[in-house]
């Protein structure tokens, strides 16, 4: 359990995830408090680190059209190198390929 600090007030949560204005408590998936528009932080203190947000269902899937886009990139670069070097292994052996 991770622990918050708010005006002399303690707040308990298994994931304590902190956003550019909000802060949430998880127990699992339930919101057991959360904070919201805030501006100044400094009034928020935590025993421990910040969970990371975890991404929704349309960034988790944006994320993984990205890697697959790079990924096919990089085979299709490896494709032409690969080519590349077996011309040059046969015109080294004096042939055409």
């Amino acid at each position: 359990m991770k622990t918050l600090i708010f005006i002399g007030e303690t707040y308990e949560a298994e994931r304590i995830v902190k956003t550019a204005n909000s802060i949430t408590g998880y127990n699992g998936n339930d919101v057991i408090f959360a904070f919201r528009g805030i501006s100044d932080f400094s009034g928020f203190e935590i025993d421990g680190e910040w969970d990371d947000p975890e991404l929704s269902i349309e960034d988790t899937l944006g994320n993984l059209l990205f890697e697959s886009a790079l990924d096919k990139t990089t085979i299709a670069t490896l494709e032409d190198t690969v080519g590349n070097l077996l011309l040059e292994v046969a015109l080294m052996k004096g042939g055409a390929a």
